[in-house]
Order: structure tokens, then C-alpha cells, then sequence
């Protein structure tokens, strides 16, 4: 493109970009996605993985853009870079460390936006808090970053209004990022708080994280295995509860897991075994409530003194690491973990 080519298409630019300023400045409102509170609060999350023309209903952000472009107003070109900001955002994000607190402005001349990335744990849940003193809008959204770092990323979740909140339980370790964009030109202060917990209560009452003696991945038979779960030390007889609502799968004695129970978490496709138990208290079918008693701590099959082994698998028998799910961040760490022996 010659030198007077350049010029001439910023100066259109540029003149699009005041026009769509002063014509965003002076709209009320563009209609977009709706959701309702209700809807959004009994999902609690959305998980979606976007590509272009795969028919998933457009997120906030793309619907509010389909509407400014439907306007047909001289600011299409503005409109690009909006989204092109955005994008920006999405690529180079600030790396931040959980639980983050922060604080921001983005200008109303300008087109903005920030992203924030942090990693998560399988189990655990980002809390989103973002707070706009303004009238202007934010959409906000969270997306998973793929161990291929060519892919694109992964629309999670999302949120908007003034004051923005967003939960999301991760399904996999890895990380994310966070993408705070403002509405064209509507600019101003704005603070957001990036929090993580664990999605399930502790499985044994009156226990907690200092309970647990021996960790996922503890060697096994001199190292030719892992153990798959955790155990958490108990007097005898103390309740064993479930930690969300649940089918009760199956309920049996086996010669080294003593009296157990297998639970089926289907809103998360997950199996949950309880093993060492004294008793149990339900039956097959049944199904349970978070908190609901299952059992109590014993010392049958295998185990040397009174303790719950805890474990989460797949329904295909990967396990997963308890740890994330049921206990704060940083609670528990590696070279804490004393094996428990006989071993499982």
C-alpha cells in the first residue's frame, strides 16, 4: 500500500472511530443476548468450546457486536477494532497469583480492554467479582487456555451488568484467562477480585485438611503403584459424609478396601469411593445430599487403624486427586504427606 494510501485509511478511520464514539455515547441501549438471573443462577456455569459456524448461540460480547453492526452506522470499522481489542487482551494477558485484588482504569477515548491469567486445579472453583462505579457496561468472560499453546482458547463462562460475578468450576488442571472488555468508548474505573475454593466439602465431619495423612500419589508396593486417593485419620465411628448430591452405586466389603461405598456424581460424571469403613448407613439407590451421612470411620480391609480412604475417578477409572476438590488452596502440600501403612 503506497504512503498516501496509508494516510487516507487512517484518516477514515480515525474520522469512523470519533463518528461511532459520538453515536455510542448518545444510544441508550443495544438489544443483546439475554439471560435471566434465575437461568443463570441455577446453571451456576456455562461450558462451551466456540468455533465459527459450529451453530453455539453467540456469547454476550459477539451478540452486542451483531447489533452494533446491524445498526449500519459509519462505525464498522470501529467496531472491528473494538473486537480487535479484545482479542489483544485474550493473547497477552497479565499473569496474576490467586487470590488476586486489583484495581484499574480503561479510557473512554480509547478502545480497551485487560485480560488476567492464573492457573486451576481440577475441582477447583474461580470466583469472579467485578465492580464498574459507572454506568458503563463490561462483558466479562473466562476462557481455558489448551496444553496446545497454537490452539485457540476456550470460552468457559461469562458475565456482565455493573456489578459482574462469575463462578466456574474447573474440570481439568490448566490455565486460564480472564478478559474484562468495556463497552466502546464507555470506559472508566473499574476492580475486580479473582478468588479459588474447593467445589466440595471435606467427606469426614469435624475434620479437615490437617487430617489427611497420605496423599494422592503416595508409592504403593515399593513404588510399583500410586495410591489413587487419600486418607483421612478419624476416631472410630466418626460419620463419613457425602459431598454432593449423589446415586448410591454400590455398597459391599472387598478384602482390601473392608466395607465401602461407590457414589455417582453425575453432574460432574464422577465416581466417589469410600473404603475402611465401620458401617454403612445407605443402600443401593438411594440418593444423597451433600452432608447427608454415609457411613463411619472404621479400620476394615487393610488398614491398620481407623482412617477414610477417599477417592474420585472418572467413570472410565481415571482417578483424579482428591486434594483440589475438598480441601482451600495451598491446604495441603506434598511434603506434608506421611504414608499410612499397611499400605492400600
Amino acid at each position: 500500500m503506497a504512503p498516501d494510501d496509508r494516510s487516507r485509511r487512517r484518516g477514515r478511520m480515525g474520522g469512523a472511530i470519533r463518528t461511532f464514539s459520538a453515536w455510542c455515547r448518545g444510544r441508550a441501549g443495544i438489544a443483546v443476548l439475554a439471560v435471566s438471573a434465575p437461568i443463570l443462577a441455577a446453571l451456576g456455569w456455562i461450558a462451551a468450546t466456540r468455533s465459527p459456524g459450529d451453530g453455539t448461540p453467540p456469547t454476550r460480547i459477539e451478540a452486542y457486536a451483531q447489533g452494533l453492526r446491524a445498526e449500519d452506522t459509519p462505525g464498522a470499522e470501529a467496531v472491528e477494532a473494538w473486537l480487535a481489542a479484545a482479542r489483544r487482551a485474550l493473547e497477552s494477558p497479565v499473569p496474576v497469583s490467586l487470590p488476586f485484588d486489583g484495581n484499574g482504569w480503561m479510557s473512554e477515548s480509547e478502545l480497551a480492554a485487560v485480560g488476567y491469567r492464573f492457573g486451576l486445579r481440577e475441582g477447583q472453583v474461580v470466583e469472579v467479582s467485578v465492580s464498574v462505579p459507572s454506568a458503563a457496561r463490561y462483558f466479562v468472560e473466562l476462557f481455558r487456555v489448551p496444553p496446545d499453546t497454537a490452539a485457540e482458547p476456550l470460552f468457559v463462562a461469562e458475565a456482565d451488568s455493573v456489578d459482574a460475578a462469575l463462578e466456574h468450576e474447573s474440570r481439568r488442571d490448566g490455565a486460564y484467562v480472564l478478559r474484562i472488555v468495556p463497552e466502546p468508548f464507555r470506559g472508566g474505573r473499574y476492580s475486580v477480585e479473582i478468588a479459588r475454593r474447593a467445589a466440595l466439602p471435606f467427606p469426614v465431619a469435624q475434620r479437615g485438611p490437617s487430617s489427611i495423612i497420605s496423599r494422592y500419589g503416595a508409592p504403593r508396593d515399593g513404588g510399583r503403584r500410586s495410591h489413587e486417593g487419600v486418607d483421612i485419620i478419624a476416631p472410630r465411628g466418626t460419620p463419613v459424609l457425602a459431598v454432593t448430591k449423589a446415586l448410591v452405586h454400590r455398597v459391599g466389603r472387598s478384602e482390601n478396601g473392608g466395607n465401602y461405598v461407590w457414589l455417582q456424581d453425575w453432574s460432574r460424571r464422577k465416581n466417589l469411593y469410600y473404603a475402611h469403613l465401620e458401617r454403612s448407613w445407605v443402600d443401593v439407590g438411594m440418593v444423597v445430599e451433600p452432608g447427608d451421612g454415609i457411613g463411619t470411620v472404621g479400620n476394615t480391609g487393610n488398614a491398620s487403624g481407623p482412617h477414610l480412604h477417599f477417592g474420585i475417578y472418572d467413570l472410565d477409572r481415571r482417578p483424579s486427586d482428591p486434594v483440589p476438590y475438598i480441601t482451600p488452596p495451598g491446604a495441603v502440600r506434598v511434603a506434608d504427606a506421611k504414608v499410612a501403612e499397611p499400605e492400600e
